[in-house]
């Protein structure tokens, strides 16, 4: 491909347009990729490239890898920066302008600055199915303007539960957009999609609420008594900050782990214990996922309340997720950095475990204190406000019968769909017409529910 017409090969030979020259480095450094090289090699490669133009352009690194410590915080193979030092030598070193690099999937759409050089990762997510991503970069001598977007995915797959196998349906059915799905009758669009109705009554529901800006009700919802908000910001093996508010008192703490030690974990622990001891009925997080860090002497006595869970089944908000930063914005939370998100925190603790740099740590500070207050603030606003109430009404759809014409697939997808609208794995008895649809694959039912893989459900 690299030797076809109109293709240039930036690795080979840099490529001039007026003022601009384009650099390029291919592979990555290190031990992650097919394409290796090492760092000795990128950092001779680019600085030929760079000799071989000249100073009198403004230079554009296209690069596999992005530079050290900027944009390349991994997970999969373990939490490290895979970002290459020659890269970053190099722009340090040289004036560039831009840094357009990929390599670290979970940063694509993301840009930072290091020194004079806007680095952008617009690498493309690396799971089935996932939209293509790009990068519409405007150059001026003040500063790139970069806007990031996708192409190649269905708008409808912007809807929480609408996957490759539900969104291939409702356009089958002739629904390729927000707008079309919200002008609907969700019955219509139940029996012309053949999506179990209550998903498709959730669906529908959702498109009004994005396209009318609109948050809806489903049912009531009852605010924690007396609590006490709680976020805990974590790396993989460890909690190292815990930011507490209690309304009580009007007063936001917040414990941190600066080097983590056994003698400074044991103190701020105990510090946290004393401080919870005497303080609210009900801790609040946003997720149980918080509480794993506790221990069960700072749980005694103290009421869990996930107001996640609550909010999920409470409510149906303009957002494509129910994260804390969505559901937080629609109810007029402001972040302080919108751009923080929960991934970059041990990436920024580790940065700052390694380089001791206290504005890292000013920015985990401030990120947490913010997850603290926005949950305060998203029941507060609850408590304030009414909401139109929906409600699902059974008795409008005709349930489709499970018929033995059914494709085995077809089974598999029913048994989740029936999952998701009871909660629980289904029992033969809760679609007869299902369970012996799927005698004629299956030599039991519980082989049937194994291949559906319900056991998230248990």
């Amino acid at each position: 491909v690299l030797r076809k017409k109109n293709v240039h090969d930036l690795h080979e030979e840099p490529y001039l347009v007026d003022k601009y020259a384009f650099l390029g480095q291919e592979g990555s450094t290190g031990n992650i990729g097919f394409l290796l090289y090492s760092e000795d090699e990128v950092y001779a490669h680019l600085e030929n490239q760079i000799k071989k133009v000249g100073d009198d352009k403004y230079f554009i690194l296209v690069s596999h890898q992005p530079p050290y410590q900027v944009l390349d915080f991994a997970r999969r193979f373990g939490t490290q920066h895979i970002g290459s030092e020659s890269i970053r030598k190099v722009l340090e070193k040289n004036q560039i302008e831009l840094n357009i690099c990929g390599h670290v999937h979970m940063y694509g759409g993301r840009s930072e600055k290091l020194g004079d050089t806007h680095v952008v990762n617009i690498a493309s997510g690396d799971e089935p199915e996932a939209s293509a991503r790009l990068a519409r970069i405007s150059i001026s001598r003040d500063r790139p303007i970069t806007d990031c977007f996708t192409i190649g995915g269905s708008e409808i797959r912007n809807l929480r539960g609408v996957g490759k196998v539900r969104s291939r349906k409702l356009e089958d059915s002739g629904l390729t957009s927000l707008e079309e799905i919200a002008s609907k009758d969700p019955v219509e669009i139940a029996e012309k999609s053949e999506i179990y109705p209550k998903i498709a009554w959730k669906l529908w529901l959702s498109a009004k609420a994005i396209i009318g800006g609109e948050i809806f009700q489903l049912e009531d919802f009852a605010p924690p008594k007396d609590p006490l908000y709680l976020d805990v910001e974590t790396t993989p093996e460890q909690r190292f900050m815990t930011g507490v508010y209690y309304p009580g008192e009007n007063e936001f703490r917040q414990f941190t782990v600066g080097k983590w030690t056994a003698k400074e974990r044991r103190k701020t622990e105990g510090a946290l214990y004393r401080y919870l001891e005497d303080r609210g009925k009900t801790i609040v997080t946003y997720t149980d996922y918080d509480t794993r860090f506790l221990t069960s002497k700072m749980l005694k006595g103290k009421e869990h309340y996930d107001l996640y869970s609550g909010l999920r089944k409470s409510f149906v908000f303009p957002t494509q997720n129910y994260k804390l930063s969505s559901v937080g914005g629609a109810f007029g939370y402001s972040w302080e950095d919108p751009d923080l998100r929960g991934w970059d925190m041990p990436r920024l603790y580790h940065d700052y475990l390694e380089t001791g740099r206290e504005t890292l740590l000013e920015k985990i500070v401030e990120h947490n204190k913010d997850d603290v207050m926005a949950m305060h603030h998203i029941i507060e606003e609850i408590k304030n406000s009414e909401f139109e109430r929906k409600n699902f009404n059974r008795e409008q759809f005709t349930q489709p019968k499970a018929g033995r014409k059914w494709s085995k697939e077809r089974i598999i997808e029913r048994l989740n769909e029936l999952g998701s609208e009871l909660g629980r794995v289904p029992r033969k008895r809760d679609d007869r017409g299902l369970y012996y649809a799927a005698t004629k694959y299956f030599d039991s039912w519980d082989e049937a529910k194994e291949a559906a893989n319900l056991e998230s459900l248990n």
